[in-house]
């Protein structure tokens, strides 16, 4: 329009302006601005329309959260009154996630099984809340079994509902005042944070709820990683403060399950370290790096069994006491992680070693050589484990991350806190007048099964 204009001016428009403006200038200014009016009202009207078909979407879902309501309202019973409300979950679900692949710029835009997983949950739920602990077998192992699977399953479940719940009173809050929503969906921040956390609890319960061989494994460790808890002070201090170190130690205690029985608890390990696995073959098969420290493992339980059995107060506990104390002193060295003071595991052997007669001492240090031979395998273990511990939160850190929540969620539960766990095989009543040392909650963990292999 400008250029039509200027060109309608001619040659002598310099002629025509020098005189004063004049009737033709006037009409081509007149026609410029009409044609500059029609282009701002025709992208206004375009800008209009993308707002509308972006706040559509989230129409779209208030209109179905709504009737989600009203049904609720209903309290429609029966199947007929649950085929309903399933029904209209799944469709309000169905906008969500358009909702989601819109504004939740993070999200893969892999399938969405919100829908699926949400029904997964609220039947777990119920389930849940129409037994009690009490159902649970009166076998010790079950019982404490039971109840693991009883956190796990809660804490995975509730995760899910209660994103749901949330991403509901969102929806129906900014019914109110759809006219604020940004139309690039994206950088309404309130909604991004909603639709992410939605899809980080179906996400993680769909994937440690369902698998039958993982989530026992899950159960395991949760157990295993409980147990020690009980006799490891230092370690409970961690969980009651949320300390950051907490989450240095995690996986070093994972590691110690898996080496107690690599066979038995390689359903979680093969998806945090595949590349270790070879996952063709049933059970899945060690690598020859993943196989040598196995070996290690096992070489130093046995060299910490022989060492404090050698140092026992009495043969009738000895064999007995020398695994718990070994795990123990095992344990709480890998709590405590390669940072500290060099002699701590010499300490911690001595500590846990009774007095004997038949010791062999160094001439120049007088420290105990077992016990100091013992010790170094201890801190080299120690070290070697520390790579294996980092590689195992590198490797598959999605993975990982989503684990490790699930543990801390799961330890931090009360139900688990006073869990009553099963009673330890107790040793036969020594024959002499000598104490023997009173059997540690380590004997609970394979009671528990925890530790099958070792204790085996």
């Amino acid at each position: 329009a400008l250029n039509s204009s200027l060109a309608e001016l001619g040659a002598d428009s310099h002629a025509k302006i020098k005189g004063g403006v004049t009737t033709k200038l006037r009409e081509v200014l007149s026609a410029f601005d009409v044609a500059w009016a029609h282009f701002e009202h025709k992208y206004i009207i375009e800008l209009i329309d993308i707002e509308v078909a972006a706040r559509g979407l989230v129409l779209a879902a208030v209109k179905e959260e709504q009737q989600l309501k009203e049904l609720e309202r209903s309290q429609a019973t029966g199947t007929e009154g649950e085929a309903q409300l399933r029904s209209q979950r799944s469709q309000f679900l169905a906008r969500l996630s358009r909702l989601n692949s819109a504004a939740n710029l993070s999200w893969k835009g892999h399938h969405d099984r919100g829908a699926e997983v949400l029904e997964m949950a609220l039947e777990a739920l119920k389930d849940l809340n129409s037994t009690t602990l009490q159902d649970c077998s009166k076998n010790a192992l079950s019982s404490h079994n039971a109840q693991v699977e009883r956190v796990v399953m809660h804490v995975l479940a509730n995760g899910v509902v209660e994103a749901f719940e949330k991403v509901r009173g969102y929806i129906h809050e900014v019914s109110s005042s759809i006219d604020s929503v940004h139309p690039h969906l994206c950088n309404n921040d309130g909604l991004v944070s909603q639709m992410s956390t939605w899809t980080d609890s179906w996400e993680l319960a769909s994937r440690f709820m369902e698998p039958a061989p993982l989530l026992k494994a899950v159960c395991e460790v949760i157990g295993a990683i409980h147990t020690s808890r009980r006799f490891i002070p230092s370690f409970a201090t961690m969980f009651e403060e949320c300390d950051v170190e907490l989450f240095l130690v995690l996986p070093r205690l994972v590691w110690l399950w898996f080496l107690t029985d690599p066979d038995r608890h390689v359903e979680l390990m093969r998806r945090l370290v595949p590349h270790h696995l070879d996952c063709q073959l049933e059970p899945p098969a060690r690598d020859e790096q993943l196989d040598a420290f196995t070996r290690s493992f096992n070489r130093l339980m046995k060299a910490l069994v022989d060492t404090l059995s050698d140092h026992g107060v009495d043969k009738l506990c000895r064999a007995t006491e020398a695994k718990q104390r070994a795990w123990e002193v095992l344990v709480a060295r890998v709590v405590a992680g390669p940072s500290v003071m060099q002699n701590t595991s010499l300490k911690s052997l001595t500590e846990a070693a009774a007095a004997n007669k038949t010791s062999r001492f160094d001439a120049d240090t007088g420290v105990d050589i077992e016990l100091a031979s013992a010790a170094a395998a201890l801190e080299s273990f120690v070290y070697e484990l520390e790579r294996w511990s980092i590689e195992l939160q590198r490797h598959c850190p999605e993975y990982w991350c989503q684990c490790s929540s699930v543990l801390v969620r799961c330890l931090a539960k009360e139900e688990l806190g006073t869990m009553e766990l099963p009673n330890a095989p107790q040793p036969s009543p020594p024959t002499s007048a000598a104490v023997c040392p009173p059997a540690s909650i380590i004997a609970v963990a394979a009671a528990g099964g925890n530790f099958s292999s070792w204790w085996a």
